[in-house]
């Protein structure tokens, strides 16, 4: 069960990402991370890079285990009112 709703997850977080209304602004963000990253010098950058890319999977696991949580917690509620 936990498996088919990560993969649901998932799947959602690729149609949220292909959604037209939030390509202007993720390019936006992209062009000015670009600028902010190219004022680094290259130890900095290094540094920011891997503190970036831990921050962002630290902060994606815990908003997985929130989806999930939430996803049981309505399955739980749904099955006490078909009961």
């Amino acid at each position: 069960m936990k498996a088919a709703i990560v993969s649901l997850v998932e799947e959602l977080e690729v149609n949220i990402r292909r959604d037209s209304r939030h390509r202007a602004p993720r390019e936006e963000v992209t062009e000015q991370f670009e600028q902010f990253s190219r004022s680094f010098f290259e130890a900095q950058q290094k540094l920011y890079s891997s503190w970036e890319e831990k921050r962002g999977f630290l902060g994606a696991m815990e908003k997985e285990q929130l989806y999930i949580h939430g996803f049981m917690d309505g399955y739980k509620v749904n099955g006490g009112f078909n009961e």
